[in-house]
């Protein structure tokens, strides 16, 4: 706006020539500049008459007024309309501020005695001009918002600017984007991101639930599991379960045996209630019943005592801890020793596959096999059973000496054979046996040899000058 250099005259209520009344202070300068006015009248206020105050132009004795509404100038007051003040007040307080609208000289009001150099960066950044669209988008949404965010607190561009720059937002544009996703700040959101979450409801209920995954937490929330502590009881059942084909419950009852006093038998009616105690960690407290139950997630396979015999009968792990006789109907806790190992002397003696002379058995072999057994398995222990004619029947003989400082070596006893002996002290021991004889005539004799004999037998596969037993490494991993 040009300013006009009028000379201003204060005057008193001229009354002596007719007045036209203006409204508009547009209007009176229009006028004024056509009629190449250079002076105007400004009338004081009288309270005592209750004459208000007018600027004044004198044209062809007639008067044209306009009342001055307590501005100094017309430039003042046309600027206050331009500029969207209502009265000259609070026009002369923004002008000293440098305000260039109400609508800023507001919104500065609001937040108190404020530069207006943060309200242009407000502006600058979108904050002016997106107030109204934050708060048509907070009535819409309200729940999109992070919780104890209360909208109603920012009701002015300085205030959601000031919110946003606190907490790390660049823009308006940025911050509303954000905000409305559930996060309170910048710093949260890309966090988040970082791991997954999309939205703050999400990802803060994780938090709180100990998660760190959106994948787990998903899963969780699914499975109606509350915390990242139950969660991983059910990830190393579930991990265990080998794809759903053992039962939870099943898993549980092996973990209580092993660990069982070796030796003992129990009943089916002691395995269920070493299974009821052994399941009562993750029993959880019901939302309904009030009561402490098992969760939703947890799958039951050992039902009825059909289930029981079944699971003990063919369970292949279940027989690495023990043995279920299905006469006595009985599980006996039979662990296999991971220190003692028994050695079928003879077998393990004729197994060398490159030799000329097929008929004789070599010390050699047993040396192998039982280094192999003591660096590479670990075993401390490794006891070899033979009958007496082995000594006399080797081709090596020199090398008993060697084997003796490696093994301990035992011949059986008269009038016993080395297999009986060897089965009976590996049953007694409860440690495998490392041979290739299937035993199959002891198996006619002896009901638990029939039953079990394969169970603990270990067979071996001779390559060139190396031994390997697939089924005891697989063990040992």
């Amino acid at each position: 706006m040009s300013v006009r250099k009028f000379d201003y005259f204060e005057v008193e209520n001229p009354r002596d020539f007719p007045s036209v009344e203006l409204k508009d202070v547009k209007g009176f300068t229009r006028l004024a500049d056509s009629v190449q006015a250079d002076y105007i009248f400004h009338s004081a206020e009288n309270a005592a008459e209750a004459l208000p105050s007018y600027f004044i132009l004198l044209n062809d004795r007639v008067l044209y007024r306009i009342k001055s509404c307590g501005y100094k100038t017309l430039d003042d007051m046309e600027d206050a309309a331009e500029k969207g003040y209502p009265t000259c007040e609070e026009y002369y307080e923004g002008r000293k501020g440098n305000y260039l609208s109400y609508k800023e000289y507001q919104d500065c009001l609001k937040m108190g005695s404020v530069d207006r150099v943060i309200y242009l960066k407000a502006q600058k950044l979108g904050f002016v001009d997106g107030l109204d669209e934050f708060k048509e988008k907070a009535l819409k949404t309200p729940k999109a918002l992070p919780e104890g965010f209360n909208p109603d607190e920012y009701d002015s561009s300085i205030k959601l600017y000031t919110y946003a720059s606190n907490n790390g937002f660049k823009d308006f544009g940025d911050f509303i984007k954000i905000i409305f996703l559930g996060f309170p700040s910048q710093d949260t959101y890309d966090l988040a991101k970082t791991k997954g979450f999309g939205f703050g409801e999400d990802y803060f209920a994780a938090l709180k639930s100990g998660f760190d995954s959106p994948r787990e937490y998903q899963e969780a929330v699914h499975l109606k599991i509350p915390n990242r502590f139950e969660y991983g009881k059910y990830l190393r059942l579930k991990n265990l379960s080998k794809g759903g084909i053992l039962g939870y419950d099943q898993l549980i009852l092996i973990e209580a045996l092993k660990t069982y006093e070796n030796g003992k038998k129990l009943s089916i009616a002691k395995l269920k209630d070493l299974l009821s105690e052994s399941l009562k960690p993750y029993q959880t407290i019901s939302d309904t019943k009030n009561k402490k139950c098992l969760p939703e997630w947890f799958t039951l396979k050992l039902v009825k005592t059909a289930d029981y015999v079944q699971f003990l009968t063919n369970n292949e792990e279940l027989k690495q801890f023990g043995i279920y006789d299905a006469d006595g109907e009985y599980f006996q806790v039979s662990r296999m020793s991971d220190i003692k190992i028994y050695l079928d002397g003879s077998n393990v003696a004729f197994a060398d596959e490159n030799r000329s002379d097929k008929a004789k058995p070599y010390y050699r072999n047993i040396i192998i096999m039982a280094d192999y057994i003591k660096n590479v398995l670990r075993y401390k222990e490794i006891i070899v059973i033979a009958d007496a004619s082995l000594r006399h029947r080797v081709a090596d003989e020199h090398a008993f000496s060697s084997l003796r400082s490696m093994v301990k070596y035992i011949e059986s006893p008269g009038q016993t054979s080395a297999d009986e002996f060897l089965i009976q002290s590996a049953k007694k021991d409860k440690c495998f046996i490392v041979s290739n004889d299937t035993f199959r005539d002891w198996k006619a004799k002896d009901s638990w040899i029939f039953q079990n004999i394969d169970k603990i037998r270990i067979p071996f596969i001779r390559i060139n000058d190396h031994f390997s037993l697939p089924a005891l490494e697989r063990l040992k991993q």
